[in-house]
This record gives structure tokens, C-alpha cells and sequence, in this order.
């Protein structure tokens, strides 16, 4: 099974049609890179895939469900999107930022395992803290 089926989807802002008939599919493991010129819709697209806008056409599915149907914090378990600029009014470090990322998975406040899966994912992408 896929892990994110993208099905003739079709998004609109107010009466302008922004994606049409999007299909697509991406298998566990695979990297995808969404390329395109301003207003192209890959903006529009993250967003169908986060739940935060909802197709008028077609489904959005993360793990065979459709992600619309889900809870937020289900989507937040499944789904992060890291805006590409972004202002932050305070300094925090690397390891500060991904543990961020946990959030959906914390109760309250972040346990020496949580610390621990952030600490294995940097060094996966070869960040330093």
C-alpha cells in the first residue's frame, strides 16, 4: 500500500481553480521533490497533504486514510511541513527546533526517549546540534 495517494484531486481559491486533477502516488522510503514556478500550486499541494486545505475534488490518503477525516493531531503525527522562510522571535537550538516536530507524540513535556529519536533523526540528516 502507498503512503500517500493523491486521487484527481482539484483545489480552488474562492473561483480559481489553483491544482486540477492531481494524481499520484508515493511509496514508504520514496523521496520526492515537488518542483515548479511561483503559483504553479506546490504551496496549494503541501496543503491539501497537511489536511489544512481541503480538496473540492478528489481525496487526499496518508496510510490509507483520508487525511480530512482524521484528527489534527493525527495529521501532525503523520504530517510535517517546515515552511521554507519563516521568522522565529527567539533563539532556539537545532535540537530545540526538532523536538518541535514531536510535539503530536509529547503529553507534556518531552521524555529522554523523545530526546533521543530527535538526536537519531538529526544525525540521519547529518545535523549538528
Amino acid at each position: 500500500m502507498a503512503k500517500i495517494v493523491i486521487k484527481n484531486v482539484e483545489c480552488y481559491y474562492n473561483s480559481v481553480k489553483a491544482l486540477d486533477s492531481i494524481t499520484f502516488k508515493v511509496d514508504e522510503g520514496d523521496f520526492v521533490g515537488i518542483l515548479g514556478p511561483n503559483g504553479s500550486g506546490k504551496t496549494t499541494l503541501l496543503r491539501c497533504l497537511s489536511g489544512i486545505l481541503k480538496p473540492k475534488v478528489g481525496c487526499v490518503l496518508i496510510d490509507g486514510e483520508d487525511v480530512n477525516l482524521l484528527s489534527r493531531r493525527e495529521v501532525a503525527k503523520r504530517v510535517g511541513v517546515v515552511p521554507q522562510e519563516s521568522y522565529i522571535g527567539f533563539n532556539f537550538k537545532v535540537l530545540d527546533v526538532v523536538l518541535m516536530g514531536r510535539h503530536p507524540h509529547i503529553k507534556r513535556f518531552e521524555s529522554k526517549h523523545d530526546i533521543e529519536i530527535a538526536l537519531k533523526a538529526m544525525e540521519a540528516v547529518n545535523v549538528q546540534h
